[in-house]
């Protein structure tokens, strides 16, 4: 079955757990990869993933549950039919002790100590286990075994959750011979602006990125905030450089977490202007993003004025907006704007 990304709730875009017990992940955003077999993972905004589920007996029926990240609220379907058997709940949010663990793990430089869990590199774990270790439990003995076991996503616990290092192409995704275009880019951001970023720069601030036919493309993504973006590209595949290869697997929405280095590469093949940017509304709004022009050969017949196209566009992180005081619970974190 699909699971299709979070979808709009009329004003953001949430995160979501999936759990039902035993899952298998067979494709990620369109895109087979080698079965993973896991007890839960989180949907990143605008991902998918096909899955393969266990139908139980003919007297039962098992929930398919879908819970938002902070716990707050969840839906569900169940499969099969008879006597439903409930899923369990997830744990509420233990939102303080978790800022606290991250900020234990803050070294005086700034830069995440991930323990040896690889936490700094392109998801070797699932750092929702070290935000919000409710989520799956702690696991005997995770001082002294964690990092050890890379197909464990979540070395502190007993529950497998779903990482890229997990996920692998059952074929050859290797790009093309051609000289290599290298872009490094922050995700930044400004609670008390609300302003969101790359390299401090809004869309509306920068220039396009020009890429040409031939060339491949790698981009070095360094999440420099406290929030996890969900960056998408147009028109293209990327591949997620995680360690299988010749092997690694074909995404087009990747789910950067906080303090995280993640690189994509993908062969500049698509002519046009192609948007990357990261897929929560707001984010994007306030100016995450760039653009990335491959010029065509002749003009866009459906595009008759591309200047005035191209300024409408931009006005977008331009947009006036009032903030008021921010809140917070122990289980809530806003701001009135």
């Amino acid at each position: 079955m699909g699971v299709p990304g979070p979808a709009v709730d009329g004003r953001t875009l949430i995160y979501f757990w999936i759990d039902y017990g035993e899952v298998t992940v067979v494709a990620s955003d369109g895109m087979k990869v080698e079965p993973v077999e896991l007890d839960r993972f989180i949907m990143g905004v605008a991902a998918t993933y096909d899955i393969i589920v266990t139908l139980p007996a003919d007297s039962t029926a098992y929930e398919l549950l879908a819970t938002s990240e902070d716990r707050v609220r969840s839906t569900s379907t169940w499969l099969g039919s008879g006597i439903r058997q409930l899923a369990e709940p997830m744990q509420p949010l233990k939102y303080f002790e978790g800022m606290k663990m991250m900020n234990d793990m803050m070294r005086m430089s700034g830069d995440l100590d991930d323990m040896g869990m690889n936490a700094g590199t392109t998801q070797q774990m699932d750092m929702n286990v070290v935000m919000y270790p409710e989520i799956t439990g702690p696991k005997e003995g995770a001082a002294e075994d964690h990092g050890n076991d890379r197909y464990n996503s979540n070395a502190l616990s007993d529950i497998v959750t779903l990482n890229y290092a997990m996920l692998r192409s059952p074929v050859n995704t290797a790009l093309p011979p051609g000289p290599v275009k290298e872009l490094r880019f922050t995700l930044t951001g400004n609670m008390n602006r609300y302003l969101w970023a790359i390299d401090d720069r809004t869309v509306s601030e920068t220039d396009k990125i020009l890429i040409r036919k031939g060339e491949n493309v790698r981009i070095i993504l360094y999440n420099n905030s406290m929030m996890r973006h969900p960056m998408h590209l147009h028109g293209h595949f990327f591949r997620v450089v995680n360690g299988q290869g010749d092997h690694a697997p074909l995404k087009n929405v990747l789910d950067i977490m906080p303090m995280e280095t993640d690189t994509i590469e993908f062969a500049a093949t698509e002519e046009g202007d192609w948007f990357f940017h990261c897929h929560i509304l707001y984010h994007m709004m306030s100016g995450m993003g760039r653009v990335f022009t491959n010029p065509p050969d002749a003009p866009n017949p459906v595009l008759p004025d591309p200047g005035k196209a191209w300024r409408r566009f931009l006005r977008d992180d331009k947009a006036w907006h009032f903030a008021g005081h921010d809140f917070a619970t122990s289980g809530l974190d806003g701001e009135a704007i």
